[in-house]
């Protein structure tokens, strides 16, 4: 069965050269980590993201809503401002039920806060269906739906008794009952807020279960484990953020908790199978009228024909390269020829300073 797990190789490399930088961002980030590179999964790299963030690479696959604010180095799914919402979910569904999620991130506010706090959503229906015909009031949820039908991981300031008291749970919903307690008892305490440094947070899903783990972006593998469940985690569901500041009400100086998402990796660790659609830009690869879908879907148990779609997925990848190679090569003219013209207006201003303060002299 090797060919068609060099396929899915293949399939990876093509999104790393549609997204440069990423791969060695990514393996820069695994180095803070500590963690040494892992052969049992691929990244997900249109799932993933991570500075410097720009709609040509990978924002352009996200939502965003409220006061959600995309920056070069990180995401800012809330600012520090009371009675604000944001939310951040992924257009595309995850194709795998055995992936894992790894995410970055900050929480900061006043010490007394009235913020809810933030969530991490995997929900079997996109963003976009579920946000048409709802009023702000019926998102109260972490700025989302109680109705909703997948699973939640809830980063929430207060306990059951509404005591400040930070608490990572877990919890499942059917998206027809509304889910009204919060945070769940899948979870343990854990400060979140104003850490000295941000926070990562993991969780793994496979067939038999779910576990979620937290710890410190400098530690080395000191991961916390937060919750394990043994739900049954579907493909095709969409992963996204949502968070609510509260309200202004009660609020010192109307200020909320500030959630910042420095970066997300996302894995399949189903190695015979891709995890995300493969997106080729626009511009394409013109002289190929085969998908990189079709031709991953399309393997079977005979290895000769495994082996001929490699064959044409290689191919397909090299003209690609082929047709991007030009495009670069202009483009790159085109920046030299304006570095150049850059210098001399450089070079002008220079001289017209020089005959100005001249005649200044002159006629001082």
């Amino acid at each position: 069965m090797w060919p068609l797990r060099v396929s899915v190789l293949l399939l990876s490399f093509h999104a790393s050269l549609s997204q440069r930088g990423k791969p060695a961002a990514a393996h820069a980030a695994a180095a803070r980590g500590g963690a040494a590179p892992r052969v049992d999964r691929f990244q997900m790299m249109s799932h993933s993201f991570q500075s410097p963030l720009t709609f040509d690479n990978t924002l352009e696959n996200w939502d965003l809503g409220g006061a959600t604010i995309p920056a070069q180095k990180y995401v800012i799914l809330t600012p520090q401002v009371a009675n604000r919402t944001g939310q951040f979910w992924h257009r595309d569904p995850v194709k795998t039920d055995n992936w894992e999620v790894e995410f970055e991130f900050e929480v900061t506010g006043p010490d007394y806060t009235k913020s809810e706090g933030f969530a991490f959503w995997y929900a079997y229906e996109p963003y976009k269906s579920t946000s048409d015909g709802l009023t702000p009031a019926e998102w109260d949820l972490f700025a989302y739906k109680r109705t909703f039908d997948g699973v939640g991981v809830f980063f929430s300031v207060y306990d059951e008794n509404r005591r400040i008291q930070p608490k990572i749970s877990f919890g499942v919903n059917d998206g027809k009952a509304q889910f009204v307690r919060v945070p769940t008892p899948q979870g343990v305490s854990y400060d979140f807020r104003n850490k000295r440094e941000p926070l990562v947070f993991r969780m793994a899903v496979g067939p038999k279960g779910v576990i979620g783990q937290i710890r410190l972006a400098s530690e080395k593998g000191q991961w916390v484990d937060v919750f394990r469940s043994k739900q049954r985690i579907l493909p095709g569901g969409y992963v996204g953020f949502s968070a609510s500041t509260g309200p202004d009400a009660g609020s010192p100086g109307k200020q909320g908790d500030r959630v910042t998402l420095h970066r997300m990796a996302m894995f399949n660790l189903d190695l015979h199978s891709a995890g995300e659609a493969a997106k080729i830009s626009s511009e394409g690869v013109g002289s190929s009228d085969k998908n990189i879908n079709q031709l991953l879907e399309a393997a079977t148990k005979s290895q000769q024909q495994q082996v001929n779609q490699i064959k044409d997925l290689t191919q397909l990848l090299s003209d690609h390269i082929a047709e991007q190679a030009p495009r670069e090569e202009f483009f790159y003219d085109k920046l030299n020829g304006l570095t150049d013209k850059t210098h001399r207006m450089v070079a002008s201003v220079r001289e017209l300073r020089k005959e100005l303060e001249g005649h200044q002299q002159a006629a001082g």
